[in-house]
C-alpha cells in the first residue's frame, strides 16, 4: 500500500502544473470579480478572441450572471480606459438585467499584464450604468477583477 501511495504521489508531481496555462472551466480561463461586495466566479463557460486589435472576452457563472469585455485597439500589454468616451465596453448581467460601461456612462480600467498569440490575462476594475430596458437599477461596482484567458 505504501509503495502505491508512493507512486501515485510521484505522478502527481511529474505532472506538474503550467503557470502560463488557464484554468477553469474546460480549461479556457478564468475570470473573478467582487461585484457590489459579492464574489464572482466564472464556473460554468469562460470565451475569448482575439482578432486583429480586438480582443473580446467572457465569463458565465451557473447562476446566470455574465460578464463580457469588447476591448478595441489592444496591440499590447497596458491599460485599456472603460466609459467617459471610450470605444472599450464591457457588460455585466443578472438574468435578463444588463448594466454597462459604454462611451456614454460608466468609469474604470482594464489592465492587461500578458498578451500573447493565445492568452491575455490582467486585472478590472468598473462601475456599469444600468442598461436601459432591461429593469436593471443602480451602478454595479465591480473590484479586485482577474482574468486569465485563451483564444
Amino acid at each position: 500500500m505504501k509503495r502505491l501511495a508512493l507512486v501515485a504521489l510521484v505522478l502527481v508531481m511529474a505532472c506538474g502544473s503550467d503557470k502560463d496555462s488557464p484554468t477553469g472551466p474546460n480549461g479556457s480561463g478564468s475570470v473573478t470579480a467582487m461585484i457590489d461586495g459579492a464574489a464572482f466566479s466564472a464556473d460554468l463557460a469562460v470565451q475569448a478572441t482575439r482578432s486583429g486589435n480586438l480582443l473580446s472576452f467572457g465569463a458565465v457563472t451557473s447562476t446566470s450572471r455574465q460578464i463580457n469585455f469588447a476591448l478595441p485597439n489592444v496591440t499590447g500589454t497596458g491599460t485599456v480606459q472603460l466609459g467617459g468616451g471610450a470605444p472599450a465596453t464591457v457588460t455585466y448581467t443578472e438574468g435578463t438585467r444588463g448594466w454597462v460601461t459604454s462611451l456614454v456612462g460608466g468609469s474604470g480600467s482594464v489592465n492587461i499584464t500578458t498578451l500573447t498569440a493565445n492568452r491575455a490575462a490582467g486585472t478590472f476594475s468598473f462601475t456599469a450604468i444600468p442598461s436601459a430596458s432591461t429593469g436593471a437599477t443602480g451602478n454595479k461596482v465591480v473590484t479586485n477583477g482577474t482574468f486569465d484567458v485563451k483564444f
